[in-house]
Parts: structure tokens; C-alpha cells; sequence
């Protein structure tokens, strides 16, 4: 694991509360939250469905990491880029 996906793992379990290995709607609040970041429910919501890619109502490390990568990807589907400021502001903020 390279030191950027060391990162994102620390982030990724630094906001899963419960330690289950998966993070929920809740804690992905609260991490804004904490990053001094007040997202609306409707964009939270829509984000939090991009995340969960096999949409099982949950958000596992390697959908957190396909995500946190695609954002400075350049071919970035445009929706993914609208959607993703608040992860941006959660990412500098933890690092």
C-alpha cells in the first residue's frame, strides 16, 4: 500500500465510528461536520449514493478509495466532480 492509499485508509477509518469496516450515512455526516463542513441532506444523500457503487446502503474501503482517487482524475464523470466537493473538504481536513 502506497502512502497515499495509507491515508485514505487512515481517513476512511478515522470516520467509520462503529469500526465495522464500512461507513454509513451518519458518520459521513458527522465527518463534515467535524470538518466544519454543513452539507445539505438532499447532496449528502446523492454523495453518499455515488459512494456505495453496489448500492447496498453502505460504503466499503474500496468504494471510499475508486472515489478519493477518481477526483483528480481528469476523466472524471462530470456528476462525480459536482458531487465531490464536500470529500475534498473532508480530505484536507484530516490530512
Amino acid at each position: 500500500m502506497d502512502h497515499a492509499e495509507t491515508q485514505l485508509m487512515a481517513l476512511f477509518r478515522s470516520i467509520d465510528r462503529n469500526s465495522d469496516g464500512r461507513l454509513e450515512r451518519d458518520e459521513l455526516r458527522s465527518a463534515f461536520r467535524k470538518a466544519g463542513v454543513t452539507v445539505p441532506t438532499a447532496r449528502l444523500n446523492a454523495f453518499f449514493d455515488e459512494l456505495d457503487r453496489n448500492n447496498d446502503g453502505f460504503v466499503t474501503f474500496e468504494e471510499w478509495r475508486y472515489v478519493a482517487i477518481s477526483l483528480y482524475r481528469p476523466d472524471k464523470p462530470k456528476h462525480l466532480a459536482i458531487l465531490a466537493w464536500p470529500m475534498r473538504c473532508v480530505l484536507y481536513t484530516h490530512a
